[in-house]
């Protein structure tokens, strides 16, 4: 009476009538309206899918159980030609159209008549296509016709629908109904655009992503979604053939990504780009802005933190049910972090420190050996201050400003971003990986001068103590004036720092002296040659 029996029934055979035509049924009908209603979706599923038979809603609601015997034995021999016999798996690249053939053959001495009909939820029904007349298709006797099923690639996520062919009269001597499941799959996808960048170390990098859809007709809210990954996408070289000739040419380097790297990330994972941006409006207007008015265009504005030295990609999807998925691609490569703080005191008095640059200056004679050390900071605040910027994407403007005032500000931030990195549990693990009763890191240390300047090949750094800072030697000789440049970079498999040093040498020769003897009251000009072979 209920109507959920037989409904289950049909889900059973046709899964796809559930998104279609049986959601809205009642589970545990209470009134007469509400059976009344499962009534109606029922028979209309039925009439639907094409099942030939007399019934009515009101069969169910007020049932006779011998027309309920006889309506169930036709079900019992009709359903089974509903369940798919064969898949058909269409894989193409994103917004491209496929088409495939499916093959009907007619074994009798008369013509069938099927029609066509595509089940599955919305952006099934909107993606697959056949193509015949008037949603029907002609089988002349003992022949065979070829049914074009195309699908249209405007999702990145997989879909599945059915394709029935429905005899004309529902069975019998017309034929039975062929079932077919439609797997809707896309297996490249070309970003519209990809923005190359490279960003220092630690430090907090804004990158600007202009934005351009050029199948827009009309002004659109499109939502933004970041997936982010260190293999997102890979390079492929592809031939470009003469458009006179039709001969291979020359080839071009394409970028693709693999859609399961977009659609299979894993949530837990360390999110680096950031936007507070969850929606943008497009319009064909900014698809028709000319070279020089290319900054009007609609932008994705994103911030990225590089933790690690490893390239890194981000994707921006943008989705919207008329268009579909567009996808744009940010690729960034990561160099050395900038030159980090040091600590005094020096050994040599005329050694320098500029804090805005962080660069160590050194004077000294030519030809003699110097030694100096870097004082070198227990605690990075580079990485402290990128992990503050992280916890800070998580934190609501209000209570950000409440933290502000409070002056728990910095805290917090720490707080959220640890959690949201989990480096309590990767400082735990490296800590039990450190020889029983060591609290300390080991860099390896590399100079990009080592003709004048010599360092040590490694250093140990503690980390759970309360020591501020490690001293590092470093000498340095050179038999020519100049000024001489080099770069210390200390490196672990989770710290990496820079230190930058700049020493000016200066030969020891004697002092020249210029004597002048002439009239008194009158003005003479010596010009003083100045030579440099540096």
């Amino acid at each position: 009476m209920d109507c959920i029996v037989i409904a289950c029934l049909l889900v059973a055979y046709v899964p796809s009538l559930f998104d279609t035509d049986l959601n809205g049924l009642y589970p545990e009908p209470l009134t007469p309206e509400q059976v009344s209603h499962n009534s109606s979706l029922l028979v209309q599923a039925i009439q639907r899918i094409g099942i030939n038979y007399d019934i009515q809603a009101s069969d169910f609601s007020a049932p006779n159980p011998m027309m309920l015997i006889l309506f169930c034995s036709h079900l019992f021999h009709i359903l089974p030609h509903y369940v798919p016999a064969s898949s058909i798996k269409l894989q193409g690249s994103l917004h491209t159209c496929i088409t495939k053939q499916i093959t009907v053959e007619n074994t009798s001495h008369r013509e069938l008549l099927y029609r066509t009909l595509i089940l599955g939820n919305v952006s099934s029904i909107g993606c697959f296509t056949v193509k015949g007349k008037d949603d029907f298709i002609s089988v002349p006797p003992k022949s065979s016709v070829s049914v074009p099923v195309s699908f249209k690639a405007q999702y990145l996520t997989e879909c599945e629908g059915t394709l029935l062919l429905i005899p004309k009269g529902g069975g019998g001597r017309q034929g039975y109904p062929l079932s077919f499941k439609l797997i809707r799959q896309v297996n490249t996808v070309y970003p519209k655009s990809v923005l190359v960048h490279e960003v220092p170390l630690y430090q907090v990098t804004s990158l600007s992503v202009p934005i351009v859809i050029p199948h827009v007709t009309e002004s659109t809210l499109f939502h933004v979604k970041l997936v982010e990954g260190e293999k997102l996408s890979e390079k492929r070289m592809k031939l470009k053939a003469n458009k006179m000739d039709g001969k291979a040419k020359s080839t071009v380097t394409e970028t693709i990504i693999c859609p399961s790297s977009l659609t299979n990330r894993s949530t837990d994972s360390i999110k680096l780009f950031h936007t507070k941006q969850t929606t943008i409006a497009i319009g064909p207007s900014h698809n028709r802005l000319e070279q020089t008015e290319q900054e009007n265009r609609p932008r994705i504005e994103l911030e990225y933190i590089p933790l690690r030295k490893v390239p890194r990609d981000c994707a921006i999807i943008l989705s919207n049910t008329q268009y579909g998925d567009t996808v744009f691609l940010v690729s960034t490569t990561v160099s050395l972090p900038l030159a980090s703080m040091t600590l005094p005191p020096f050994l040599l008095p005329s050694t320098l420190y500029d804090k805005d640059t962080r660069t160590v200056y050194i004077r000294g004679p030519v030809g003699e050996s110097l030694s100096e050390v870097i004082n070198i900071p227990t605690r990075n605040e580079d990485f402290e201050r990128a992990v503050y910027r992280l916890g800070e994407w998580d934190i609501p403007k209000d209570e950000r400003e409440r933290q502000h005032l409070t002056g728990s500000f910095g805290y917090a931030s720490l707080y959220n971003a640890m959690k949201a990195l989990n480096l309590e549990t990767a400082i735990k693990t490296h800590r039990n990986s450190l020889p029983h009763g060591a609290d300390e890191i080991h860099f390896d240390i590399s100079c990009d001068n080592s003709e004048h300047f010599t360092v040590q090949g490694g250093i140990s750094i503690p980390v759970f103590s309360r020591k501020t800072s490690s001293v590092l030697p470093i000498q340095f000789i050179c038999h020519k004036d100049g000024c001489y440049m080099c770069h210390v970079v200390l490196t672990s498999p989770h710290d990496v720092r820079v230190f930058h040093i700049e020493v000016i040498a200066i030969s020891k020769k004697e002092e020249p002296e210029l004597e002048f003897k002439i009239p008194a009251f009158q003005k003479i000009t010596q010009r003083i040659p100045l030579v440099t072979e540096t």
